[in-house]
């Protein structure tokens, strides 16, 4: 949220907690996302354009995200290739 924020949105919690609440709603449970999909078919993931974006961006701002940092680090330590038997 606040990364959002000093990026110029007007966002409020309630927001993220509705975005969040109809995320799980749809979503059932032993669905993944686009992103477990594109690992498990040893394709590149997109975790620069989302997870870097919002970390270039807290950097420009100076709001620490050490959890998004730690996940972008792993992240890029992921080679794509196929996992056999998956």
């Amino acid at each position: 949220m606040a990364v959002a924020r000093a990026e110029g949105a007007s966002l409020t919690q309630q927001d993220a907690d509705k975005v969040l609440a109809d995320y799980t709603a749809r979503m059932p449970p032993t669905n993944g996302t686009s992103m477990l999909y594109d690992r498990i078919a040893g394709l590149p993931l997109e975790h620069e354009h989302i997870t870097g974006a919002l970390v270039n961006a807290a950097d420009r701002h100076g709001i620490p995200v050490p959890l998004n940092r730690t996940l972008l680090t792993l992240l890029r330590a992921i080679k794509p290739a196929p996992i056999p038997g998956v």
